[in-house]
């Protein structure tokens, strides 16, 4: 026998060595074994063991918690497991098993699988055959739903971002365009004005002036709607009482009403409260109204309903989020022919409309969206094809506040020969200025450029008891004109005038002291008042 150079038999030195090997290898093959059961018992990934022949053999909890079957449904053998794939993805696993038959393994693919209940499930799937065999292997499937769900949220998000973008680009284009628009209105409204009180009622020619001013007034109705769209977020905020606005707005539609539309209300919020403006909310409404009748070209009924709800938590409507909170919602229904699929798609999109040329400008829905956006509120649109659609805007509520009472409109303030200086860079509203402030009892002095106007005062500055501004102006706006005018005369009243008058405006322009701000274009009542209302400390203490 050999031995070795201790004197050991060098055959029991072969077989320890081939005892220890074995019990490395076994040792190997149980921890190979442990990560194999580890995965196969994940409740991440899924796992199922197939023969070609006759599918499914072995599944663990997450596959079958994935395609929503039970142990017992798969041990039983009456599941058609190939029926789980829809047919459009057949041709993909057809490609797999190619694949698999070259190589042995199939990359991860994208696929779908219809779950027990009959809904669908995003997957991605990877596999491999077993050694030595391309009849049997094993496939693993990760479920895609949540990520799936996360990338629709995130292109949900940036299309609102994009939207956004658009509107916003939009709106300083539509501001411009009706900013410039105003300042001619301006000039065709109040020279009007003056024109029919010259003419009288009964003249001939009035006639012709009236239509001219009722065009005017249309003219000057679809400015501050373009306005109002591109004015997003710089309104004035204050308690509106919600009831009464949109009674009102339902009191000049009544009045138009066809006879084979019917109404039917109920407004239920009593004095609750929204934050915000009632001339936009009554925008909103008469838009929603609007946009309802004209669903309705043969007749129908329209229904306005006002109510008000809490909501407990988050919820997603078809046009933006409520968060929890009290609420005032106002629903407008029509029985009209529903609303098809590509225009619910873009039917808030600036200027989209389905009318013809000439019948509409497409800032209806756009004007609603922004301004309910504004308020913090969202908007739900359910329509069935053939039985109509219901608009409901959703406005956090904000308390109660008490409804308001028209005041009567009186005789105008005349003034009593005070100089007004009138700054404007258009020459034609100057003029005008200067001829309605003498029917008023003052006397204008007009200046067509901010510089030449402040010249004019540092020269003279104790000729003027109130200075008349335009806001948007080259060189100097009217607040940095008012600012360097109080420097001078801090007592002296000002009244800022603009097309686009808003919280913003009206903060820069009373923190510099400024008496009143107008919107333009302007009527002789408007510049009345508030000549009234700026001048009447001083006119008070003249008396004494």
């Amino acid at each position: 026998m050999q031995r070795d150079e201790q004197g050991r038999p060098v055959a029991i030195l072969e077989t320890n060595n081939d005892v220890t090997e074995r019990k490395r290898t076994e040792e190997a093959l149980r921890e190979r074994e442990g990560r194999i059961r580890r995965l196969v018992e994940s409740n991440v990934i899924g796992v199922h063991f197939w023969e070609l022949s006759g599918g499914l053999t072995e599944a663990n909890d997450a596959f079958l918690r994935t395609v929503g079957y039970s142990r017992q449904d798969l041990l039983s053998g009456n599941v058609d497991w190939a029926s789980m794939t829809p047919p459009e993805y057949r041709a993909a696993d057809a490609r797999a098993i190619e694949e698999l038959a070259q190589t042995g393994t199939f990359r991860p693919y994208e696929k779908e699988y219809v779950r027990k209940d009959g809904e669908r499930v995003a997957v991605l799937v990877a596999g491999a055959a077993f050694e030595g065999s391309s009849e049997q292997g094993v496939s693993f499937i990760l479920d895609l739903t949540e990520r799936k769900a996360a990338e629709a949220e995130r292109e949900r998000l940036g299309q609102r971002l994009r939207q956004a973008e658009k509107m916003e680009a939009i709106g300083r284009l539509a501001g411009g365009i009706a900013h410039d628009f105003n300042n001619i209105l301006g000039a065709i409204l109040g020279y009007g004005e003056m024109t029919q009180k010259a003419l009288g009622e009964g003249n001939g020619v009035r006639r012709y002036v009236d239509q001219v001013m009722q065009a005017g007034a249309r003219g000057k109705g679809l400015v501050e709607r373009i306005l109002a769209f591109s004015r997003s977020g710089v309104s004035e905020r204050v308690p509106v009482h919600v009831q009464s606005v949109i009674e009102e707005a339902l009191q000049i539609l009544a009045a138009s009403l066809l006879p084979q539309v019917r109404l039917e209300k109920r407004l239920d919020v009593g004095d609750t409260a929204m934050v915000g403006d009632a001339t936009q909310l009554h925008q909103v409404a008469m838009n929603l109204y609007t946009n309802a009748l004209q669903a309705m070209q043969d007749g129908g009924v329209l229904t306005v309903v006002l109510d008000r709800e809490s909501v407990t938590e988050r919820r997603l409507l078809s046009h933006g989020t409520l968060l929890p909170g009290p609420y005032v919602h106002l629903s407008v229904s029509d029985t009209g022919s529903g609303i098809p699929p590509a225009v619910l798609e873009r039917m808030f999109d600036p200027f989209f409309t389905t009318k013809g040329i000439g019948d509409g400008t497409g800032l209806g829905l756009s004007l609603v969206h922004g301004i309910v956006a504004d308020f913090g509120g969202a908007i739900d649109v359910t329509t069935q094809a053939g039985a109509g659609t219901t608009f409901t805007v959703w406005l956090p509520a904000a308390g109660e506040t008490p409804r308001l009472l028209a005041e009567p409109v009186g005789e105008l303030p005349q003034g009593n020969g005070e100089t007004v200086m009138i700054v404007d860079d258009q020459r034609s509203l100057v003029a005008l200025a200067e001829e309605t402030l003498a029917v008023l009892g003052y006397e204008p002095a007009g200046f067509d450029s901010s510089v030449a106007a402040l010249q004019a005062f540092r020269a003279e500055p104790q000729r003027y008891d109130l200075v008349l501004t335009d806001e948007t102006m080259p060189d100097l706006s009217g607040v940095e004109l008012a600012r360097e005018i109080r420097r001078l005369r801090p007592d002296l009243p000002i009244v800022l005038m603009s097309g686009y008058s808003g919280a913003q405006l009206t903060g820069r322009a009373r923190a510099i002291g400024v008496a009143e701000v107008l919107r333009k274009p302007l009527v002789r009542r408007d510049i009345a008042e508030a000549l009234g209302r700026a001048l009447r400390p001083n006119m008070v203490a003249a008396t004494k």
